[in-house]
């Protein structure tokens, strides 16, 4: 499993998809998970294929 605490917080756009499509080409080489903390909403939905939030302080 790769675990990955907000990877691309402090990046622009086009490093962001660099960094995530970089994660799961090693996750999918190495036949690996990947759990990641992200905020951003539009790259969740491009690259995660699960999802667990956070909303008022429980796990949805």
């Amino acid at each position: 499993m790769l675990l990955a605490d907000e990877p691309v917080s402090a990046l622009d756009p086009a490093a962001s998809e660099q960094v995530l499509a970089l994660l799961a080409e090693l996750a999918h080489d190495a036949g690996l998970a990947v759990l990641a903390v992200l905020h951003q909403p539009s790259l969740v939905a491009r690259y995660a294929d699960r999802l667990s939030a956070r909303v008022r302080r429980r796990l949805a």
